[in-house]
């Protein structure tokens, strides 16, 4: 068997101080539901417990108005059954070490009016906007005085800014041109409102939680404008796994997958009227079954001020909005070879002098599709690419869609719907994701991934245990990516409070299952990732002074190692692979022959039961500067001396 060889220097920390793995877990136990669909306190507690032993160091959490507000008096009852439910949540927690942070609203700016679905109130809608933002930032002072002082909750130590507050579904706040100005307010008010109350320094805002977008354009935006008011910038995207092993791609590669029907990318160019030009793709198929295949994929020149589908090209069942019958070529579905391969089309511009160049998918089948890895447009007897970002490597010229205030700018680099890929695997893409975020920092900012999950092939299969392997990945990768935290979509699944909601977000009347444990009405065993998860969340440790370490050179094998100032000692090893695999990890320097407990997570041979304690050690090591082990399939190991 080949022999992985695996490093790991000790003297460059990835981070010096990691607070820990982290994850959306809501303080809904207890709280009123018509239809009684109600934690008991004993199952409140064994939630509480399960947090406790899974060693999740921090949790994320919605926060509404469970206060009430008296006009008459001008102040907060917060001696209300919801509120009291909350608060408690928060004690069960802090008697267990485990940190919350608070979601100061989720929807930006309905939150701030009481306009969105999260809260209601009376004439939001109508509400001077100065207004509406001081009450806004009362509230949320108000519930920090009394949880953190009042309630002596000191495990209350974030704050963060809604949620994907980059695009509002209802507008901009009276006075605001864009949600991203929305969100700058709100930030310096509630920074200024927190300092008048004289507890700033109880707690740390996050934000902006900018989400499910390609790249972090709301955070490049505010960053400079916002440094002085947040202590955590953070933002978030969900991974689909499409770049699978097969693929071709190597770290760095550029790439973006077509996943699905209606994925499309494009990009406005200037051209000479009337002149042939030649476009240039390097595509490559991922189908499942050659024959079964249907569908196309069309490329070419389209005309840029004839979108149908909000400035986006179309084809298939829409209008294509191609310059002349000559401008486009499509390709059979079938005909797209698994290897990469260049595929060309020439075309006349007639009397336009600016064109929009782009590429249609319309592959029909799921877990069917296409990798594009460069496009190139050239007039004809010129080699000069007229494309930007012709592979994909710049996230710059990248947009996840044309929002119109901006469309002047982005329609000059890349408009998608579609994933991008600059890597050969799941653990790398991570990586680049958060390293791209991580540009837009001011100096001197500490970074959080703020909400992660896997989708892809294991979207809503979170029973498989091979879910538990992809998972686990995501949050090595997450931890040796730079970020100080991860938070994980989500803990728990969890019953929403009078929410009866069913969509594909796996939402099943109301019950959330997103988590690595069902709703305890439903069943006290928890999924096979609830062990993995724990292996990384509990045995790998975090705190003040927390250095991690990456482990590389070992693909399929990835890992990390975390180290405190009390000499607490994780190593995590994932094999991503489907085979078994040998490795031997050699370490720059000694950690002067620790013993360490042995842990495995093997999908293979998981048994979930309902006492849901972590798994056992298998053994014990002795660690200098080395050490050999073999992995089996898609499995997990973690060494620690962490109880």
């Amino acid at each position: 068997m080949l022999k992985y060889i695996l490093n790991a220097d000790l003297n460059n920390p990835v981070h010096s101080n990691f607070v820990g793995n982290a994850a959306v877990f809501h303080g809904y136990a207890g709280m009123s539901d018509h239809e009684d669909r109600v934690y008991t306190e004993e199952q409140a507690e064994l939630e509480a417990d399960r947090a406790a032993e899974i060693g999740v160091k921090i949790v994320r959490t919605m926060y509404r108005r469970y206060a009430e507000y008296n006009e008459q008096t001008g102040k907060w009852n917060f001696d209300t059954h919801n509120m009291n439910c909350f608060t408690r949540w928060c004690e069960r927690l802090y008697k267990r070490g485990i940190d919350v942070a608070i979601q100061a609203g989720w929807c930006n700016p309905g939150d701030i009016t009481g306009t969105g679905w999260n809260d209601k109130i009376p004439d939001g809608a109508e509400m001077d906007p100065n207004e509406a933002m001081d009450k806004y930032v009362e509230w949320m002072v108000e519930s920090l005085k009394y949880l953190i002082i009042e309630k002596g909750l000191t495990n209350v130590k974030y704050v963060l800014m809604f949620t994907e507050p980059q695009g509002s579904l209802i507008g901009v706040l009276k006075g605001y041109t864009h949600p991203y100005d929305t969100w700058c307010a709100a930030t310096e008010a509630m920074h200024n409102g927190l300092v008048k109350a004289g507890i700033r320094d109880l707690v740390k805002l996050v934000g902006p939680n900018e989400g499910s977008t390609t790249d972090s354009q709301m955070l490049k935006h505010v960053a400079p404008r916002i440094k002085d008011y947040i202590d955590i910038f953070s933002t978030h995207n969900y991974l689909s796994g499409w770049a699978s092993e097969d693929s071709g791609l190597k770290n760095g590669d550029g790439c973006v997958v077509f996943q699905c029907a209606g994925a499309r990318i494009q990009q406005n160019i200037i051209v000479e009227p009337n002149t042939d030009y030649e476009m240039k793709i390097i595509v490559k198929g991922f189908p499942k079954n050659d024959k079964y295949i249907s569908g196309h994929m069309l490329f070419g020149a389209f005309n840029p001020n004839e979108f149908f589908e909000k400035n986006y090209i179309s084809a298939g069942g829409s209008p294509t909005p191609r310059i002349n019958i000559n401008s486009t070529k499509m390709l059979d579905a079938a005909l797209i070879p698994k290897d990469w391969a260049e595929f060309s089309h020439t075309f006349n511009t007639g009397d336009l002098e600016e064109i929009c160049v782009g590429v249609f998918c319309d592959i029909k089948q799921p877990n069917m599709g296409a990798y594009i890895k460069q496009v190139i447009v050239t007039k004809k007897g010129d080699d000069k690419n007229l494309v930007k970002n012709s592979d994909f490597s710049d996230p710059d010229f990248y947009y996840p869609r044309p929002i119109r205030s901006f469309f002047d700018k982005y329609k000059w680099g890349w408009i998608a719907m579609a994933s991008p890929y600059v890597a050969s695997n799941d653990y790398h893409d991570w990586h680049r994701w958060v390293n791209t975020a991580m540009k837009y920092l001011p100096e001197g900012k500490e970074f959080w991934f703020d909400e992660y999950n896997v989708n892809g092939a294991y979207f809503d299969k979170h029973y498989d245990p091979y879910y538990a392997t992809k998972l686990a990945t995501a949050t090595i990768s997450l931890m040796t990516s730079g970020s100080q935290s991860s938070i994980m979509w989500t803990l728990f699944d969890q019953q929403w409070p009078n929410s009866h909601e069913e969509n594909h977000d796996c939402w099943y009347d109301g019950d959330h299952r997103w988590g690595v444990m069902p709703n305890l009405m439903r069943d006290t065993t928890p999924y096979p990732s609830f062990y993995s998860t724990g292996l990384l969340f509990r045995y790998m440790g975090g705190g003040e002074g927390t250095k991690v370490y990456e482990i590389k050179d070992g693909e399929p094998i990835f890992g990390a190692i975390t180290v405190s100032p009390e000499g607490k000692i994780g190593i995590a090893v994932v094999n991503t692979f489907d085979g078994e695999r040998e490795f031997e990890l050699n370490l720059s320097q000694s950690l002067g022959s620790v013993k360490l407990q042995k842990r495995v997570y093997d999908p293979a041979t998981i048994e979930p039961n309902a006492e849901a304690k972590q798994l056992a050690p298998v053994g014990e090591i002795t660690v200098d500067n080395k050490i050999s082990d073999t992995l089996a399939p898609y499995s997990l190991v973690v060494y620690s001396n962490i109880d």
